[in-house]
Order: structure tokens, then sequence, then C-alpha cells
């Protein structure tokens, strides 16, 4: 799958995550029969673009999916061009994805209640996100640990020192909570 449809899917499962009323009966039989495509072409390897194209016609045709998707859409790209500026891996992680993405929206479309999936979805993200961001934390409160105990350790014993010092201080870190899980509690 190509970043566009990728931007595509993500953002038609947020803007299916901001609906509040139930989809047209119609709408929704068309959209699960695009989740069945993607979801063969998902087994089959093949490519995905005619089925997302038609998935994007079907949601021109209601108002208030086509305004959140749009809406979405541009907070995507708005991201994307941020990454590009910046190169920053915060951001990168931000968004742990596109490997299940197409699953994801396949779940969604063919859910017999798409908006309730889609919102499922997105807690799902978000929690691997905050999984992921607490992950770097804890390794960055590692990695200072080790570099202070290196250092202290080389100041006492030198090159002895600076290797127990070194262990001590990553094990301190890896055993002594960090302030900031303390702070999100």
């Amino acid at each position: 799958m190509n970043t566009a449809d990728a931007d595509i899917l993500d953002a038609l499962i947020q803007a299916l995550a901001q609906q509040n009323a139930p989809l047209p009966q119609a709408l929704q039989q068309e959209m699960a029969q695009v989740g069945r495509r993607l979801a063969a072409h998902n087994s089959e390897g093949m490519p995905d673009s005619e089925a997302i194209e038609q998935l994007l016609q079907e949601v021109k045709q209601y108002p208030p999916l086509q305004d959140a998707y749009d809406t979405a859409y541009r907070h995507i790209l708005n991201i994307y061009h941020s990454q590009e500026r910046t190169k920053s891996m915060s951001e990168a992680v931000a968004t742990p994805w596109t490997t299940d993405l197409k699953i994801a929206a396949a779940l969604a479309l063919t859910a017999e209640n798409p908006i309730e999936t889609a919102k499922w979805l997105l807690r799902q993200r978000e929690t691997a996100s905050q999984e992921t961001s607490d992950q770097w934390e804890r390794g960055r409160s590692v990695l200072v640990m080790i570099a202070g105990g290196t250092y202290i350790g080389s100041m006492i014993a030198q090159v002895p020192g600076a290797i127990v010092g070194g262990i001590l201080g990553a094990a301190f870190a890896w055993f002594y909570p960090n302030k900031a899980s303390y702070d999100k509690n």
C-alpha cells in the first residue's frame, strides 16, 4: 500500500469515529463491500487503489462523513509535512499503525457498527502510541543514569569504576520508577 492510500484510510477511520449519527444503510453496505475487497486484496497482496478510490466516491455521497474526512485528511497531511521538515522521531512514533492500517480499515468498514469500531480502533492506536512513548521515556532515563554512573565511577576509580558505575546506573534506572510515571497517574 502506498502512502497516499494509507493516508486516505487513516483519515477515513478518523472521520468515521467522529460521526454522531448512524450512517445510512446504503452507504454502510457499500462501505462493507469495499472493506471486503480490501481484506481480500490484503490476503492476496493485490493493489488496493481501485477499492480505495471507490470508497472515496462513497464517502463523498454523505456530506457529514465527507466534511470529517476532509478535516482528518488535512490534519494527516500537516503532520506529514511537519515530519518532513523536522524529521522528528517523536512524530514518527506518535502514529504507529501503517502495517495494520488496511486490516483496521477493512475491520471498520465491514463491521455492523463502523462508527463504534472506528472509535475502538483509534483508542487502540492511542494506547499503542502511549506505550511506545513510555518505552522511549524509560530508555532515555536508563541512558542518562548509565552516563551519570559512568562519569561518577570514572572520577572515583577510573576505568573499573566507570564500568561498575555504568552498571549500577543502569540497574538503578531500570528498577527505580521514573518521576514522569508518577506525574501521569
